[in-house]
């Protein structure tokens, strides 16, 4: 069930969670800043500003490769969520790969995505790729240096990338990845671990299409819900659960808002908010006797 705002103006998703004779309990999931309804938007890397969070992205690396976590701007090294090889002399075995994943949690997808980083090679054998898949494993490409493709000028290195943050429409799909993969050539099954190959983030916000019913009921904890005479605040307690979390409650009785109660969520996390239970107080216009379901 939808409503168009109980809490502020912006638009937000909310369902029907009981029933007590009069008192009906909602519970809405808001976004952090203006979007459409069932839609919220996970930030990380420079994008999370208070504290440059990238753990929503889940990590690996196999033999050769190494990943880094350092989207804080200020410090040595290469800043943001980095795939690369690691420099030392020798071989990188073909199929070595280093990266970081972002699952879209369940029951939801991602519509959009807005990207900055920089993707550089100084091997021609590393493919650079980011990219999303939809549930039927098919790739939607947002940058793509193709292995044995374009290559640098021997003893020199290439770069490219979006210093401002692109926008990019990926439909429906479940997973973003940011890879590097040593895929050789045709004469060389191997590429080289001298100098840096690498493809980074600096900043990552991903747009969470959610159409998924919170799971709620109220907890017969009160008076007032165990059909007992009342007058005056009244105290009650409810119990959600959803696949993102809860952000607020509110109780409306006889058509208007009685009582709400919002919690903290983190959106820098691909699930923001907490489930369980809360409590919300409210004041009946008049005193009602409440039947017990």
């Amino acid at each position: 069930m939808k409503a168009a705002s109980l809490l502020d103006s912006r638009p937000i998703r909310s369902a029907l969670i009981a029933s007590v004779a009069a008192l009906i309990v909602f519970l809405a999931l808001l976004s952090p800043r203006p979007a459409n309804a069932g839609e919220y938007t996970i930030s990380a890397c420079q994008a999370d500003e208070a504290g440059y969070v990238s753990s929503a992205f889940s990590n690996f690396a196999t033999r050769g490769m190494k990943w880094r976590r350092a989207c804080d701007p200020r410090g040595k090294g290469l800043r943001g969520l980095v795939t690369a090889n690691v420099p030392r002399a020798g071989h990188v075995e073909k199929g070595a790969q280093s990266g970081f994943i972002l699952e879209a949690p369940p029951g939801t997808t991602f519509s959009r995505f807005r990207w900055s980083g920089q993707a550089h090679r100084r091997d021609c054998r590393y493919a650079l790729q980011l990219f999303a898949q939809r549930p039927d494993g098919s790739p939607i490409a947002m940058k793509n240096v193709r292995a044995n493709r374009g290559c640098p000028r021997p003893g020199m290195a290439q770069a490219s990338g979006a210093p401002f943050p692109r926008a990019f429409d990926l439909g429906s799909a479940t997973r973003i990845v940011q890879r590097v993969v040593c895929l050789g050539s045709p004469k060389h099954e191997f590429c080289s671990a001298r100098g840096q190959n690498y493809i980074r983030t600096f900043s990552a916000e991903a747009t969470v299409v959610d159409g998924t019913a919170p799971s709620v009921g109220v907890v017969q904890d009160s008076a007032f819900t165990q059909g007992q005479w009342v007058n005056g605040k009244q105290r009650f307690g409810y119990d959600a659960s959803d696949n993102v979390g809860v952000k607020s409650a509110s109780a409306l009785i006889s058509g208007g808002v009685r009582g709400t109660e919002t919690r903290s969520c983190d959106y820098s996390q691909r699930i923001p908010c907490p489930d369980g239970v809360g409590r919300l107080s409210s004041t009946p216009r008049r005193h009602r006797k409440v039947p017990s379901p």
